[in-house]
Parts: C-alpha cells; sequence; structure tokens
C-alpha cells in the first residue's frame, strides 16, 4: 500500500485564453497537480502554453514542504499554506477547488510529471488531462470517472464525485476546507 498523497488543483476562476472566438473565460480554469511525499517533500507541477510556441510545457513551482502529522497526512495547516503558495504563484490569486487522494505513491507520480508530455490541446490534452495522468500513474486503482467535458474544472467535479475529499481554500478569506472522502473502494 502506498502511503503518499496529492490533490488535482483546479483554479476554478482562472482566465483562460482559447484561442477561440470566445476568446478569455472563466469557465473552464486551470489546473495543476500537488504531490506529498509521506517524508513531507512537495512538489507541484502544471501543464501548460508556456512556451513561445505554445505547443505546452510543464512547469513547477517551489512550494513549502508538509509537516506531517501523527495521522502520516500532511497537517492541514501547512496544507493552507501551501495552497495560499499556490493561489498566489500559479491561480492568480484565485479560489482553489481541489479532488485530495490518498495511498498514493509520490516516485511513480512524480516520475511522469517530469517527463516530456504530447503536445497542448484545449480539447485532448490540455493541464487537466495532465493532472489526471499523473494522477493515475500515482495509484492506478484511483476510480477513474468518464470525462465528457474536459475542462479542468469538470475532471475535477468528476474525481469528487467519485469520493475523493473536496478540497476548497479561498484567498481572500485565507479559510480551508476538507471535506470527507470515502475511496476505500478504490484502494489496495
Amino acid at each position: 500500500m502506498y502511503n503518499d498523497e496529492a490533490l488535482l488543483v483546479t483554479y476554478p476562476d482562472y482566465p483562460v485564453n482559447t484561442d477561440t472566438f470566445y476568446g478569455y473565460t472563466e469557465m473552464v480554469g486551470h489546473a495543476g497537480v500537488l504531490l506529498i511525499k509521506q517524508s513531507g517533500l512537495t512538489k507541484y507541477y502544471e501543464f501548460g502554453r508556456y512556451d513561445p510556441a505554445m505547443n505546452g510545457v510543464v512547469r513547477n513551482k517551489r512550494i513549502p514542504n508538509a509537516v506531517i502529522g501523527s495521522n502520516g497526512k500532511a497537517t492541514p495547516s501547512i496544507l493552507k499554506a501551501i495552497l495560499r503558495s499556490l493561489s498566489t504563484q500559479s491561480g492568480k490569486n484565485t479560489r482553489i477547488r481541489a479532488a485530495y487522494f490518498i495511498n498514493m505513491d509520490f516516485d511513480k507520480m512524480l516520475a511522469y510529471a517530469i517527463t516530456e508530455q504530447p503536445q497542448y490541446s484545449i480539447i485532448s490534452f490540455n493541464c487537466g488531462h495532465y493532472a489526471q495522468a499523473v494522477i493515475l500513474k500515482g495509484n492506478p486503482n484511483v476510480d477513474r470517472p468518464l470525462i465528457i467535458n474536459p475542462t479542468p474544472n469538470n475532471i475535477v467535479d468528476e474525481y469528487i464525485e467519485e469520493g475523493n475529499a473536496e478540497v476548497l481554500f479561498s484567498p481572500t478569506t485565507g479559510e480551508m476546507t476538507i471535506g470527507k472522502g470515502d475511496e476505500s473502494d478504490a484502494k489496495e
């Protein structure tokens, strides 16, 4: 059994350039993935059109390492500090909504996260697809929803509906909540 954690993070209100006649929209969100090793080592990666050719590249952000509590998981206070840092660095100070995964393999997620990825496509391989792929490397037994609407916001919605705990963070109030998840049927 794996003992690491991960969050499929979205910034639901993040302004995204759709490169279509719609232009910028706040309806699709932006996504990344937060990896937390049981030792406290913490990494964050996201995929997007950050390169001049806009083909898509992976980038990481420096964030605080986690403090692990007596339950073997990141403490709520450090998780809140990490989410605040992510909202500032990657989310343009927008709120965060995430699906929280337990019993993950940090090393497998990290190995995949830093590999070269397919070319960016708003429909077939966007930041949400990337974050989902990293999660699935961490534990192939995670309940995998059918994704029809491939927006980052919907991908997180679907994983929360599968029983992963919902994590909410507001940069305005500094409040964080972690809902109750039920992933027991999907874990080794």
